[in-house]
């Protein structure tokens, strides 16, 4: 049994690594990043979402030069790691089998690059990566967008430059705040310097339903400013004669019986956080359609969502879609998160890896909590369950669940039809220091304390009876 606490404890930490730090954070495991660098943060991000690791257990090598195949790699990374279309090497010194020979492959088909020289087709894949190559690759996996303005880093520079455009373009969105007056070109870039501009790459500041979702994608860090963004106006206003289209290939829409519902697909390496730093106030992502869930994500990894409040229009009653769901994914973390009904269900999870959630709370559900089939590793610290019913509040088929310091509170179902727990013998359930605010929360006759699959250890049980 101590076992099995010591790994759930583990998977509360992984949790907390995956969330996005404040730069003023410390930097665990690296004594050659300080909090107070400037790419203290990217470092945190970088190694959590695997888009590098550090040089040794205790070092990460800030100052250490990139090589360009470095480079490729760690912005293919970032991007989700992508198959590239075709296997076709065009490159003499991009070996079979290389770690970096599917990303300099993306790289090319993506335009990213053409490599050094064309006669032979080289790629100099050990050459250290110039600001002037890095600024390039970024500009490019963006998209090569026009710069808004010329910026004086680059006011003597001749117009026929390669990078001109990408350091620019830099420039005008705040990647390059670190490097002063001047940026040499030329200059090899550095680890440090590497991650921080990737980093502020992935970044994007969103304030409206349009800007999020042509934002979501792979590799991303979606900023929303405070208000409420109602996906079913945003699909309104996109329909065409033969119903709506999502330009962005990350996001899918089903049709319902009342109306359209947002998929998001074969994203990795995405976080949507709430930024309230210069606007205080809840950002509320809304559905109207009752059959709709508010998000579904399918084949994503690697998901965080965090400061969200996420719910349907609909009264309580009239629903027939949850909140969140997930299909087939890898590993979500959620934080401080507010799913409201009349969501059937807070969450509906399929043939899920991992799923952690802290700080959040899930309500006013029409129908119960959870509804979870084949999740190996499910983990919910000091989340609050309250004022939903219908049905089952949880339940689990294959699945395994973890709750520790949670509370159930004023959660109704009819006794005669319906339990707190329907569980199968495939699942595995343990409820740690949780309070609870009756005691016939747990149906004795089916699922007894003593079962196989339900541990129940220090409750505090709040009997509403005695007042």
């Amino acid at each position: 049994m101590k076992k099995k606490f010591l790994s759930l404890s583990i998977v509360f930490v992984l949790l907390l690594a995956m969330l996005p730090v404040p730069a003023s954070a410390s930097v665990s495991g690296f004594e050659d990043v300080s909090p107070d660098d400037y790419f203290a943060t990217a470092v945190q991000w970088a190694v959590s979402w695997g888009v590098t690791q550090g040089t040794s257990e205790t070092t990460f090598s800030p100052d250490w030069i990139c090589t360009r195949a470095q480079v490729v790699t760690f912005l293919w990374r970032a991007h989700g790691e992508p198959d590239p279309v075709s296997y076709y090497n065009p490159f003499a010194d991009v070996p079979r089998g290389s770690y970096y020979e599917r990303s300099t492959l993306w790289a090319v088909e993506q335009g990213i690059t053409v490599g050094t020289s064309s006669e032979p087709m080289l790629f100099s894949p050990d050459k250290p990566c110039t600001y002037a190559q890095i600024l390039t690759f970024i500009w490019r996996a963006k998209g090569s967008q026009a710069p808004a303005f010329r910026s004086p880093l680059t006011e003597s520079w001749p117009d026929s430059a390669y990078y001109k455009d990408a350091v620019d373009w830099a420039y005008v969105n705040a990647m390059l705040e670190d490097e002063g007056d001047e940026l040499d070109p030329d200059q090899p870039c550095t680890r440090g310097r590497t991650v921080a501009w990737l980093w502020r790459e992935a970044m994007v500041y969103v304030s409206d339903v349009e800007g999020l979702m042509a934002a979501i994608g792979p590799g991303r860090e979606i900023h929303l400013a405070p208000g409420v963004y109602n996906l079913t106006e945003w699909i309104d206003r996109i329909a065409g004669p033969e119903g709506p289209k999502s330009d962005n290939p990350y996001v899918w829409l089903d049709n319902l019986y009342d109306g359209y519902e947002v998929w998001i697909r074969n994203v990795r390496n995405l976080t949507i956080t709430a930024d309230n730093s210069w606007n205080p106030g809840k950002v509320e992502l809304v559905v109207e359609p009752r059959y709709a869930n508010v998000l579904t994500f399918d084949s994503c990894d690697q998901i965080v969502l965090s400061g969200l409040v996420m719910g349907h229009t609909p009264e309580q009653g009239y629903c027939m879609g949850g909140v969140l769901r997930l299909v087939d994914c890898g590993r979500f973390a959620l934080s401080d998160m507010d799913l409201y009904g009349c969501g059937t269900y807070g969450i509906i999870a399929e043939r899920v890896q991992s799923i952690q959630a802290v700080d959040s709370v899930i309500r006013d559900c029409s129908y119960g909590l959870l509804d979870f089939q084949q999740v190996q590793d499910a983990g919910f610290g000091d989340v609050v369950f309250q004022d939903c019913g219908g049905y089952d509040m949880i339940n689990a088929q294959a699945s395994s669940l973890f709750f520790q310091s949670c509370k159930f509170l004023n959660n109704v179902w009819d006794e005669r039809y319906s339990h707190f727990l329907q569980i199968d013998q495939g699942s595995d359930l343990t409820f740690r220091y949780c309070t609870f605010d009756r005691p016939t929360y747990f149906d004795l006759t089916d699922y007894g304390m003593s079962g196989n699959n339900v541990t129940l250890e220090r409750p505090t049980v709040l009997d509403r009876a005695r007042g």
